[in-house]
């Protein structure tokens, strides 16, 4: 079934070059960390000969920190550890940097700025805008205590509007990165995932039946007679069709499951944890919660399922191979009905 092979790329690699590293992208973001770990071990070596044994001290921690980030987000990026370890360096960068501002013979101030601009773009926004505003007014504080009320009052502007451009950025960047995911990873008429949600979704699902010793199973439906109905209706009434049982599917399956839009009226169902026989049943539950009044025009509307449960050793494109395979005896059974694929040898 060539329709479903990866051709040109790994599709899991092409799904995680998408995904941002706080709000920035993967190359952009491993660049913030370089300059951070330059800056940093730059900044620990001077304090270590020549300044504060204490701020050496936490400054090597941090500069240990961020080259385990550079790491992992290098090695291991699914493991989220490089994620924790950013946290715990900004975390620990913003106590830091309002004890130097207590100190008379070390002029941190010119810190703040970067610290908010990393701050925003690790942390979440809903963390970061509460935190950091308090951070920003502990700072703006202590400047005021240590520099007196001239240079305080300009150190206070200029942390005030860093804030807000940086929290106005933070955001706008968070809604486009969200805008592009979903342009990228969901079908814009039934809502549903795409093709390039897919095999992402399916590796981590044979991941996790192969380390749990679990089941998953799929489902693959199609529309019975879908072209008559465009030819009857109009191609307007053909996707009203299929925006309805998208909505049907999503809202009667459980939340860990997931749909995909294969194409026209081609539909997958990814259900974890479950195998072929309690997959058959979620299905048949699900047809029979259909809300049948709100179909488009009144249109009949039937479906055609083909099942299968994943089997150990064989690859993704052989799981939906097999899928395709019960669909095409859902299809020869006489439609409107559910076929489970059997392996060979087994009884059907």
């Amino acid at each position: 079934m060539t329709r479903y092979k990866t051709t040109i790329n790994d599709s899991r690699s092409r799904w995680i070059e998408t995904i941002p590293s706080g709000h920035a992208g993967a190359r952009v973001s491993m660049l913030m960390h370089l300059v951070a770990l330059v800056t940093v071990v730059a900044f620990a070596i001077l304090h270590m000969f020549w300044g504060h044994s204490l701020i050496a001290t936490a400054l090597s921690l941090m500069a240990i920190m961020l080259a385990g980030t550079v790491i992992m987000g290098r090695v291991a990026p699914d493991m989220q550890i490089h994620l924790v370890l950013d946290a715990l360096f900004i975390l620990s960068a913003l106590p830091i940097s309002l004890w130097a501002l207590t100190q008379p013979d070390m002029y941190a101030a010119h810190l703040i700025p970067a610290l908010l601009f990393a701050a925003f773009f690790v942390l979440p926004i809903k963390v970061s805008s509460v935190l950091l505003a308090i951070y920003t007014c502990a700072a703006i504080y202590l400047c005021w205590q240590q520099y007196g009320p001239a240079q305080g009052f300009r150190i206070a502007f200029g942390l005030s509007c860093c804030y807000g451009f940086t929290f106005g950025l933070a955001l706008m960047m968070l809604r486009q990165q969200q805008q592009l995911t979903r342009l990228a990873f969901i079908d814009p008429l039934t809502g549903a995932y795409n093709r390039n949600a897919l095999f992402d979704e399916l590796e981590r699902a044979v991941d996790t039946a192969k380390r749990h010793q679990t089941a998953a199973s799929l489902v693959m439906l199609d529309v019975d007679h879908f072209k008559p109905i465009n030819d009857e209706h109009g191609h307007a009434v053909g996707d009203e069709v299929l925006v309805w049982l998208a909505e049907q599917l999503i809202t009667h399956s459980r939340k860990n499951d997931r749909l995909f839009r294969l194409g026209g009226d081609e539909f997958l169902l990814l259900l974890p944890d479950l195998n072929d026989e309690e997959a058959n049943q979620v299905i048949e539950l699900i047809k029979s919660r259909f809300d049948l009044g709100t179909i488009p025009h009144q249109v009949s509307v039937t479906m055609s399922a083909g099942l299968a449960q994943y089997v150990a050793g064989d690859s993704v494109d052989d799981w939906l191979e097999h899928a395709d395979q019960a669909l095409y005896q859902a299809k020869s059974a006489g439609r409107d009905c559910c076929r489970c694929w059997q392996p060979s040898g087994s009884a059907a």
